[in-house]
């Protein structure tokens, strides 16, 4: 299934691409990129807003999106949800209507119910003005052809996009829609805040309002509770032992809020 890459991108006017050859990552790319630049001058000349970075590969989709943010670590961790809404809208925009594309709290995403890959997030330590960050990274991580030689149905847990219909989907096609929803998203969210945002990624979540696992880096279950919702920017409103508390994003990326019930995980 080997093919070759288009390497430029359609991409709205305020974005600009830059394809990352294996085996660099995205993510060390636009880290790179950031640490080349004037630490003194927000994200510097080495990368800005609006920079994408994106992997040439083909066995996967693997981009990042380069931010400057005027709001605090707090608020600018809605990024996640933003990207990961933009590429719900996306996948369902180009993949055939029975592909179910669906999250767990906090970034990671399924294709009819079996991993298929996650969103990244990453916010500078260093910070102006009211714990403003210099910059941030989000990035979206999706497999969308199968995973080397093994045999469909060996490993019931993970997929691809090409494994549940998506087979004439490319990463650069992907990526083109995946970038105009997500300014559409931020476009959005600057005007009416979190509340919408809220509420699309909460229509795809799995495990709202029943009881989940909360899963550590190693995918063992750390504790049991009901998934009550999310706060005012996105951090897992949790009840267990009759207590709620919230749980925060930037702390839980390796692991996930698993339905009990939907006995998914692994990784994608």
């Amino acid at each position: 299934m080997a093919q070759s890459v288009d390497l430029t991108l359609d991409l709205p006017p305020l974005l600009s691409g830059f394809p990352v050859i294996p085996p660099v990552s995205p993510l060390d790319a636009a880290r790179t990129a950031l640490a080349d630049g004037d630490a003194g001058a927000g994200a510097g000349a080495g990368a800005g807003a609006g920079d994408v970075f994106w992997s040439a590969e083909t066995e996967r989709l693997c981009v990042c999106f380069v931010l400057e943010p005027e709001v605090s670590a707090a608020r600018a961790q809605e990024m996640l949800f933003a990207v990961m809404v933009a590429t719900g809208e996306a996948i369902g925009a180009l993949c055939p209507p029975e592909l179910g594309f669906s999250w767990q709290w906090p970034n990671r995403f399924f294709a009819n119910g079996a991993r298929v890959g996650q969103a990244m997030i990453e916010i500078s330590d260093a910070r102006n003005g009211e714990d403003v960050p210099d910059w941030m990274i989000v990035g979206v991580e999706l497999r969308l052809l199968p995973h080397g030689e093994a045999e469909p149905g060996l490993s019931p847990d993970r997929t691809s996009l090409w494994d549940e219909g998506a087979v004439d989907l490319d990463g650069p096609t992907l990526i083109s829609m995946l970038s105009r929803h997500f300014l559409s998203w931020i476009n959005r969210w600057e005007s009416e805040g979190f509340k919408p945002l809220h509420d699309a990624w909460l229509f795809r979540c799995d495990g709202r309002g029943s009881t989940v696992e909360l899963l550590g880096p190693d995918d063992g279950c750390q504790e049991q509770g009901r998934f009550i919702g999310l706060d005012e920017t996105g951090n897992l409103l949790f009840q267990s032992r009759d207590e709620t508390r919230s749980l925060m994003v930037m702390t839980h990326l390796d692991g996930a809020a698993r339905p009990i019930a939907a006995g998914v995980g692994s990784d994608g």
